[in-house]
């Protein structure tokens, strides 16, 4: 079914950009481009990076942030909409 996939396609491509723009509230400075990695949170001079590879589909990007957001303090009131949502989704899953 084309129409749902590309509904999938569309929510996949928003939550992607509310999780970068998270990262950029946290202070993480975001970095794209090519090559043979999967990219995440690289810690250098006291300064924060992501490395997010270009050539990987939108659901690797999202699950690769959130494996590095694991291991970040994120206040709650930077997660709101529907990222809020996203994350709330997410936790019923694994409950079950």
């Amino acid at each position: 079914m084309p129409g749902k996939d590309k509904q999938i396609d569309e929510y996949n491509e928003l939550i992607l950009d509310a999780l970068i723009a998270l990262m950029e509230k946290l202070g993480i400075d975001i970095k794209y481009d090519r090559g043979n990695f999967q990219g995440g949170l690289i810690k250098y001079e006291d300064n924060d990076f992501f490395y997010i590879n270009r050539k990987e589909k939108t659901e690797t990007k999202i699950n690769t942030i959130l494996d590095e957001l694991k291991n970040v303090k994120i206040p709650p009131q930077y997660i709101k909409g529907e990222l809020k949502q996203f994350f709330e989704d997410r936790a019923a899953k694994t409950e079950n």
